[in-house]
């Protein structure tokens, strides 16, 4: 009768000892694989995000690496937001330099380069429209008609 009882146990034991190492092993398992696929979707963003390098949202002419080949921009003048809505491009720059030589910047590069001034702070070149709205530190251009 012991006998019988310590097979019995000895099953028990054994049973118990493989669903501990199931219960530990699975979890191990669960965060390896997470992480595999958690590093490949980061993986296909960044290569999305490289091959769009450059597009500015709703506008047509693509691959603009350098926001200068739409409008020019003061040395030192940081990018505070580009919106593209209204088949218009929004533009928001910070200047450190002073409102009057901002003015100046703008209007010399618009006489300097063909460009026509419809009325103060807009200037027309062929079908392009550029709207320059200069304040303290912050330049607002708004762009029409560049394909």
């Amino acid at each position: 009768m012991n006998t019988q009882i310590h097979k019995n146990l000895s099953k028990y034991i054994g049973n118990t000892k493989t669903i501990v190492s199931l219960l530990l092993i699975i979890p191990i398992l669960g965060g390896f694989f997470a992480v595999q696929y958690y590093n490949n979707s980061y993986k296909k963003v960044e290569i999305e995000l490289s091959e769009k390098q450059g597009e500015i949202a709703g506008a047509k002419k693509k691959n603009v690496t350098d926001i200068t080949e739409l409008i020019p921009m003061m040395p030192e003048t940081e990018i505070s937001s580009v919106d593209t809505s209204n088949n218009e491009i929004h533009i928001t720059l910070i200047s450190k330099d002073e409102e009057k030589e901002v003015k100046t910047f703008y209007e010399d590069y618009f006489f300097m380069n063909g460009w026509e001034q419809e009325e103060v702070g807009v200037y027309i070149k062929g079908l392009q429209k550029v709207k320059c709205e200069i304040g303290e530190s912050i330049i607002n251009l708004t762009l029409t008609g560049f394909d």
